[in-house]
C-alpha cells in the first residue's frame, strides 16, 4: 500500500477526534475512508464517505491514523 500524501485536505484536531471516534464506535478497521462522488444536485456535486481499500488509481492522504483516498480523476490539483 502506497501513501502519497497529496495534501488534498485539511482537518482540524477537533474534527479528526470526532471522526476517529465515529470510526472506532462503528469498529471500522482498517481506517481507510474513500471520498467518492455521490451524484449531482441543483447546487453542484455531492460527495460520500465509505470504508474501502486503496486502489492503484487512487490518491491518498494520511491524517494521523486515518487514510483518506480519492480516485485520481476526481481530484484537480
Amino acid at each position: 500500500m502506497e501513501i502519497t500524501n497529496t495534501r488534498m485536505m485539511e482537518m482540524s484536531n477537533d474534527a479528526y477526534a470526532e471522526f476517529f471516534d465515529l470510526l472506532e464506535a462503528n469498529e471500522i478497521e482498517p481506517k481507510i475512508v474513500r471520498i467518492a462522488l455521490a451524484g449531482f444536485g441543483c447546487s453542484g456535486p455531492r460527495f460520500g464517505l465509505m470504508q474501502d481499500d486503496i486502489e492503484p488509481t487512487d490518491l491518498t492522504e494520511q491524517v494521523n491514523d486515518i487514510i483518506f483516498v480519492v480516485a485520481k480523476d476526481l481530484f484537480d490539483d
